[in-house]
């Protein structure tokens, strides 16, 4: 009796199973990182635009600063000729200082204050001047049901 010899061995549809499967788990990898991508490029351009927002309002008020040496407090506060028209000056006579806020991109603001009486910037900062307002309206599940005690749901 002739003894027969089983051979393991793989067959053919069950390796272009594994190919396939290699291969959709490559295109849903490289589709997340085209997703990934683009979102940290877009991230990037607002970035961009907000430096490039602040760089600009700091050398108009570099540039006003330069233009107010040795003025008044009240020529100071007047002059406004290296300002943008949406810029607002105000002035503290008691202190002798002067608050300029020079609007920004994405509702920020760039808030300078100088000391007329030391010749001096005492703070440049940046900070939001509209509101922030959470968007509502998508239902997100707060962790509670929305039944009521009796079975019934809430209203």
């Amino acid at each position: 009796m002739r003894g027969t010899r089983q051979v393991s061995r793989i067959n053919i549809g069950t390796a272009s199973i594994v190919l396939i499967l290699i291969i959709l788990c490559l295109s849903v990898f490289s589709l997340l990182s085209l997703s990934d991508a683009r979102s940290s490029l877009s991230f990037a351009e607002r970035r961009a635009q907000s430096v490039q927002a602040f760089y600009s309002a700091d050398a108009q008020v570099q540039r006003w600063l330069s233009d107010i040496q040795g003025l008044s407090i009240q020529e100071a506060a007047a002059r406004r000729e290296s300002l943008p028209e949406d810029a607002s000056v105000e002035a503290s006579g008691e202190e002798g200082i002067l608050t300029l806020t020079i609007p920004m991109s994405q509702g920020q603001s760039l808030l300078a204050r100088y000391s007329v009486s030391e010749g001096r910037l005492i703070s440049s900062r940046v900070y939001n001047s509209e509101d922030y307002a959470i968007d509502t309206r998508l239902p997100v599940w707060t962790g509670q049901s929305d039944e009521k005690a009796d079975g019934t749901q809430a209203d």
